[in-house]
């Protein structure tokens, strides 16, 4: 999904993991022994770890669902358009489970008025 957010605002993007079955049927995935992380970055070609990477906080890992939190002090440094990305891994291993969608994440600057 593609965000838009002001430069020092947070932003908690909700990740729910599911298996597809083949006739479609979507059935919440036990992410036990599993981590994700967000990848943000300023292009598409960079590596991973270019601008940001975030863990998942996990809030029921058996059903797969968890957040992550970009905070006030990092978003405050992004001013353009990044990328992100979510990427599954197996904990141990640290092998790739499941790439997500890549998506934009745009900084909308706002103007400060001086104070007298």
């Amino acid at each position: 999904m593609n965000k838009k957010l002001k430069p020092g605002q947070t932003w908690y993007p909700i990740l729910r993991v599911y298996d597809i079955a083949e006739d479609g049927t979507e059935t919440a995935r036990d992410c036990t022994g599993e981590t994700a992380i967000m990848i943000i970055k300023r292009t598409l070609s960079e590596s991973e770890t270019a601008i940001k990477k975030l863990t998942i906080a996990w809030d029921d890992q058996e059903s797969g669902v968890g957040y992550f939190s970009l905070d006030y002090t990092t978003s405050k440094a992004f001013t353009k358009m990044y990328w992100h990305q979510v990427i599954l891994y197996e904990t141990a291993s640290m092998t790739v489970v499941q790439p997500f969608g890549i998506y934009k994440l745009v900084m909308e600057p706002t103007l400060e008025k001086d104070l007298p």
